[in-house]
């Protein structure tokens, strides 16, 4: 396993025009090719995001091939397992593990963090299965043909989610195959989430990857980069993340300016990184602070009563324990089990349409209906918005009803007003008789 070349030289280029226009794209791309010097019997290969590789397809050089990057896809694919199961209590799983600011994770805002919670999960969950299932005389495969909907819905989790982390276990030790095939498992999840884009993306992308051995026998050799210590790889598009373009972003202004100033500020940022670095090596040595394992918080407790919690709901589906696990959870019903047990199959469906129209071009292109999500979903977001609108309702009540009280205590007032008038009167008028 691994990438069996010598570790690369990594040169961060000046910034150009806006990478929204996708003829910038191509002018760039056109311009890195004449600069490397490659022959015409030679290929360039571009790592990109997901957004670049779009722009990319409709440029017609047999010469430059994009690779779509390896480390945003696995992010989008976060956010894809997040959204799917969001209306079945996979934020309050990770509530009860003692995650803190699930909006931050919906948003997959630190990619480390998040990954660390999805992989915890997925323990979880395949401990609390195991266990199950050898209680009951069962195997994994046989899950899938029961009548147990919940068992089901984590048992789909943890086969999804298992290919998300093959993915990036594909990365991080440089294996290809890893990387790819699961990679085309995971594909028919995007569209079924309202990943439209990276539907599409992959799909170009397997389809590039599926038709060129050359390619393929690229990638096997260098499909990842190794930067920091023997064994540990990142993938293209992380590196340069990680090792350039996180530095400027940390450091850049917000405020609007005009291209040629964001140019020049940029190219401040990043001399000013290579002098930060030339004075770290000088007193510390060419060793990166990412070449040491990390120290990473204990969750054995938490992880063992979650797996106990969740055991407890697998045995007894229709317990109390269920319904305090699970309070998030709006698609834990016959029609939400149905959605989800059926989107796989749809997703697939989905995929070759977007292949025929994109790729093939044999049939007409229709993009109507692309972002629709085949199952419902229930986001952070969503219940933040929810509550926001709830607390305004109940304000407007409120409102309402103290401005009917005060209605009234006026017209009492007045009534009270009206006899005292009357009755003021009617002594006066016996004091006159």
């Amino acid at each position: 396993m691994g990438c069996q070349v010598e570790p690369p030289n990594v040169v961060i280029l000046e910034p150009g025009d806006n990478p929204n226009n996708t003829e910038n794209i191509h002018a760039a791309a056109r311009m890195y090719f004449n600069d490397v010097g490659i022959d015409g019997v030679e290929n360039l290969e571009i790592a990109c995001d997901e957004a670049i590789f779009r722009r990319f397809n409709t440029l017609n050089e047999t010469n430059i091939r994009p690779l779509l990057g390896a480390w945003h896809t696995s992010k989008a694919m976060c956010v894809t397992l997040l959204t799917i199961f969001s209306g079945y209590g996979i934020y309050d799983l990770a509530a009860h593990f003692g995650v803190c600011y699930l909006d931050k994770l919906e948003k997959v805002i630190d990619y480390p963090a998040t990954c660390r919670v999805l992989e915890y999960l997925w323990i979880i969950v395949g401990i609390a299965l195991n266990q199950y299932t050898r209680n009951n005389n069962l195997t994994m495969k046989e899950i899938l043909n029961s009548n147990h909907n919940l068992l089901k819905v984590w048992y789909l989790f943890f086969c999804w989610t298992g290919f998300w982390l093959g993915h990036k276990t594909g990365i991080r030790y440089g294996n290809y195959d890893l990387q790819f095939q699961n990679l085309y498992a995971f594909a028919p999840l995007f569209p079924i989430a309202g990943r439209s884009n990276y539907a599409q993306s992959v799909t170009h992308f397997i389809s590039i990857v599926g038709k060129d051995a050359g390619l393929q026998s690229i990638l096997r050799n260098v499909c990842s980069i190794n930067l920091t210590r023997p064994g540990h790889y990142f993938a293209f598009d992380e590196a340069l993340e990680r090792f350039g373009v996180m530095f400027v972003k940390q450091n850049i202004t917000s405020f609007k300016q005009s291209t040629d100033d964001l140019k020049l500020q940029i190219m401040s940022i990043q001399a000013e990184h290579d002098r930060l670095n030339l004075l770290l090596n000088e007193y510390i040595g060419d060793n990166l602070s990412t070449s040491n394992d990390h120290n990473i918080k204990s969750r054995k407790d938490a992880l063992w009563k979650l797996v106990a919690d969740l055991r407890l709901v697998f045995e007894y589906p229709d317990s109390s324990a269920t319904g305090e696990l699970f309070k998030g959870a709006t698609q834990n019903t016959e029609q939400g089990f149905q959605k989800l047990f059926n989107c796989y199959d749809i997703g697939v469906n989905r995929l070759h349409d977007i292949y025929k129209q994109e790729v093939e071009k044999s049939i007409t292109r229709n993009t109507h209906g692309r972002r629709m999500k085949n199952i419902t979903t229930n986001m952070i977001s969503q219940q933040i918005q929810q509550k926001q609108q709830k607390r305004k309702h109940q304000n407007t009540e409120t409102q309402q009803n103290t401005e009917t009280q005060q209605s009234k205590r006026q017209q009492r007032t007045s009534t009270l007003e009206n006899e005292y008038s009357n009755m003021q009167q009617n002594m006066n008028e016996c004091k006159t008789q």
